[in-house]
């Protein structure tokens, strides 16, 4: 019986025992529990105090970009006076004097944001520009619940001393803000490869097919998805983008591609119509939002996204046509059909020298020849005016006729090409020519330091362009703004040696190149409304023009047909060949350079 109570008594503390584990278990559980409620409950707090914060510093740099283009306007306000305007609008949202801009309390709860400080931006030369501020923004955030959070921000706001559109390898400046028919968007068809940053104000496609097309078809050429590398001056490319990524639907490809072996060579096919409507982005159902690791080749050193809602600053072409026209004097007058050996450090007007053979009047073309040197000119008749080869050198030059440069041969062989020369009048500076008709360049080894406005067309075939030198080693560069399209083709037409294009090439419109029988590359940038690249990789066997002679068109060894490279130098190259722009038409986009929480 001792044994039997004892047992009981074993029973009875194992039954406590058991039941004080369970209770602390218990409370240990709710305590958990309730730890984990309340942390959730912070951290909702917080996030909530985080986005209040940040929609306060996105309200107060938008309020600021508006009223900076409510004081431009569309006439514009000189450089002093946007200066000014700059400083004042800032000073209107001060923190140290007690002034801020501030939300009404929501459901989340409020925000208050102003400004710390500001100081002027240096620009490339290292020189400090009073039309961009680096500006400090402090933003609270207070949620319902009193929790708050502060955002310290460095932005850079205002007017830069170039272009915006020239920071980027390849940049859409659609100028009215709309989305259609694909405007804003950037189509890198197969195996182009690019280095430096893209800016795309819609959205950004890829796929791993280069396109040909004929008056019926649009002939898909299997190779491999573009590349994107950072260029020599960055650690990461990056990709300002409004819109977002996108490939094909499989389906989009099982039902509108049918599949064609050519040699060893894949060729899948469409109708033009569906290439043009993809063009368009009439049909946005044919495609699926996609990953960045997805959208290239490349696999490690992939681009940093940006998002950012931007239409575009354009380049205010004819306003700078109009300006260059006005800022010319001419001094002197010579009539000719051919110039040449000219040497004056006078404005010339050059006139047409008129010849009837009997009642008829002879073309009334005008060729520059030979070398030939002059502060500035004009030309205000005429129908087409030629640059042969020579040497050319001026500052600034109108001309109201269309413009060749070369010779027109259709010749891959560039020994046949004229070889040309256009740089700047003055020491250390290069060439202005402002053109209201289109401009042709054909024919050419051009070597120059030119920016070229225009408000028609440029075509630019059988082609090489490469830089002049500055002082101090400096190579410069073709730099074109045009109104009209820029067609870009027939350049080492199935060769295997690229042609080596030094230039940036800006137009209103779209904007199309071919990869795939051309072979180019380019030493600076691109920018249009719509930015088209088709491209495979590959050289063709003997340069025979077929595509079954393409080869190993799928490897990221072959090397690619239609290469991009940021021109480092492009932006200061802009400040030689270009006077400080009078007046100020635009306010660039703000970029953000530094932020971290307060609290931290």
């Amino acid at each position: 019986m001792k044994y039997l109570k004892n047992e009981k008594g074993y029973a009875l503390f194992l039954t406590v025992f058991i039941i004080v584990l369970f209770s602390i278990l218990a409370v240990s559980l709710i305590t958990i529990v309730l730890s984990g409620a309340n942390k959730t409950a912070v951290r909702e707090d917080i996030t909530q105090a985080n986005e209040l914060s940040d929609k306060g510093l996105e309200h107060i740099v938008n309020q600021i970009n508006k009223e900076l283009q409510d004081e431009i306007g569309e006439t514009g306000l000189s450089r002093s006076e946007f200066a000014s305007t700059l400083t004042r609008i800032l000073d209107q949202y001060s923190c140290k004097n007690g002034k801020h801009l501030s939300s009404d309390s929501g459901e989340t709860g409020e925000y208050k944001v102003c400004i710390e400080n500001y100081k002027n931006v240096l620009d490339p030369k290292g020189e400090e520009n009073e039309l961009r501020k680096l500006v400090e923004f402090r933003s609270k955030g207070e949620n319902v619940n009193k929790r708050t959070q502060e955002i310290i921000s460095y932005i850079e706001i205002g007017a830069g001393s170039v272009p915006e559109t020239l920071k980027y390898v390849l940049g859409t400046n659609e100028p009215s803000g709309s989305k259609k028919n694909g405007a804003g968007n950037i189509y890198l068809h197969g195996g182009v490869e690019i280095y430096g940053d893209i800016n795309a104000g819609n959205n950004l496609f890829t796929f791993d097919h280069g396109p040909g097309l004929d008056n019926y078809n649009a002939f898909w050429r299997q190779t491999t998805l573009p590349v994107l590398y950072p260029s020599s001056s960055s650690e990461n490319s990056k990709i300002v983008l409004g819109g977002d990524l996108y490939q094909f639907k499989s389906s989009t490809i099982n039902n509108n591609f049918s599949t064609k072996y050519i040699g060893n060579n894949i060729q899948r096919n469409t109708s033009l119509s569906f290439y043009n409507d993809h063009l368009a982005w009439r049909y946005p159902s044919r495609y699926e939002k996609s990953k960045i690791k997805d959208m290239f080749a490349n696999e490690s050193n992939l681009p940093i996204i940006a998002k950012r809602d931007w239409s575009g600053i354009p380049v205010s072409i004819e306003n700078h046509i109009e300006e260059g026209k006005n800022n010319i004097r001419p001094t002197t007058n010579i009539a000719e059909k051919v110039f040449r050996n000219i040497n004056t450090n006078q404005s010339v007007s050059f006139k047409n020298y008129y010849r009837f053979l009997g009642l008829t009047l002879t073309n009334n073309y005008m060729t520059f020849r030979g070398n030939n040197r002059f502060n500035s000119g004009e030309i205000q008749n005429g129908t087409r005016t030629t640059f042969e080869a020579g040497n050319y050198e001026f500052d600034s030059m109108y001309i109201n006729t269309d413009v060749v440069i070369g010779n027109s041969t259709t010749s891959e062989d560039t020994r046949f090409y004229d070889n040309i020369t256009i740089g700047g009048y003055s020491p250390n500076r290069g060439a202005q020519l402002f053109v209201d008709g289109n401009v042709t360049i054909q024919g050419a080894n051009l070597t120059s330091n030119l920016t070229i406005y225009t408000t028609g067309t440029v075509t630019i075939q059988n082609t090489t362009i490469q830089g002049k030198e500055f002082a101090y080693n400096r190579e410069g560069s073709l730099i074109v703004f045009s109104k009209g399209r820029v067609h870009i083709s027939n350049n080492s037409l199935y060769q295997n040696t690229p042609s080596e294009l030094k230039g940036y090439f800006y137009s209103e419109d779209n904007l199309e190149l071919f990869g795939v029988g051309s072979n180019m590359k380019i030493h600076g940038g691109i920018a249009a409304r719509r930015i088209t690249l088709n491209a495979i990789r590959g050289n063709y066997q003997n340069e025979k023009r077929d595509w079954k002679y393409a080869m190993n068109p799928t490897s990221l060894q072959s090397p690619s047909r239609l290469v991009i490279e940021y021109d480092t130098d492009l932006i200061e190259n802009y400040l030689r060949m270009n006077p400080p722009e009078p007046v100020i038409y635009g306010v660039d986009p703000p970029e953000l350079i530094e932020r971290y929480y307060s609290n931290d």
